[in-house]
């Protein structure tokens, strides 16, 4: 079982020590987050500049290649 901490108070070596943990989970979960979060993304039909960096952080921190999205400018 985790804390998790209010986004508010949520620091950026929380971030790192919850990636690092989240590395070390099987491939199909990772891949599975990172879907998800594509999911999340699209949710109005389009995925913007910062969308699209975010996810490519959360999949280079992950080992987990993203797949081919189309990014509105």
């Amino acid at each position: 079982a985790y804390d998790i901490a209010p986004r508010d108070v949520a620091t950026a070596k929380e971030l790192a020590l919850s990636l690092d943990r989240l590395s070390q989970a099987p491939d199909k979960t990772k891949s599975a987050l990172i879907m998800g979060a594509v999911t999340v993304a699209l949710h109005n039909h389009q995925i913007n500049r910062k969308e699209y960096e975010l996810l490519r952080a959360l999949a280079a921190a992950l080992d987990i290649p993203l797949p081919l999205l189309k990014m509105n400018a």
